[in-house]
């Protein structure tokens, strides 16, 4: 004869229960999200880098790009459709904190799907997705457009 625990059962009837089907999880699912085709952005902060020089990073810590194929005057941005999905638009914010860059510099510009990016010198500003961690530069020289911002909305080409 074979002795089973009586405090097992409602376990093992909630386990059958759940394992076929009739009983929904409350377990969270965790399902993954396509990465934002926009950042958010808290501040601008000009940092001196030993390698780049005085750049420009977000509130993140994250490092913004320009494109040189971009336009300043008036702005234009060429970076649209599915360039958004690797260049992400750093969109305009309420109450921009700025840190070592002229406020006069710092603008926005109406993109093409209607949305407002912010500018530095009238040059719209990215972040690079592949760009995993604070600091990161991976963008830097992609194409041979993609390029470090500087504090005045210039660009670090290497140069």
């Amino acid at each position: 004869m074979m002795l089973v625990n009586r405090a097992l059962i409602p376990v093992a009837v909630v386990a059958a229960l759940f394992l076929s089907g009739c009983v929904e999880s409350t377990v969270p699912v965790e399902t993954p999200t396509p990465a934002p085709s926009y950042v958010r952005v808290s501040g601008l902060f000009a940092v001196a880098t030993k390698i780049e020089g005085d750049v420009v990073i977000d509130g993140r810590g994250y490092v913004l790009y320009r494109s040189a194929l971009d336009r300043s005057s008036p702005t234009r941005s060429v970076c649209t459709g599915s360039c958004t999905d690797l260049w992400l638009p750093v969109p305009s914010a309420p109450n921009l904190r700025l840190e070592g860059i002229n406020r006069e510099l710092v603008g926005t510009y109406r993109r093409p799907d209607g949305r407002t990016q912010l500018t530095l010198g009238g040059w719209p500003l990215y972040e690079y997705a592949g760009d995993r961690t604070p600091g990161d530069t991976g963008g830097r020289g992609i194409a041979g457009s993609w390029w470090l911002v500087r504090p005045d909305g210039s660009l670090d080409d290497g140069h």
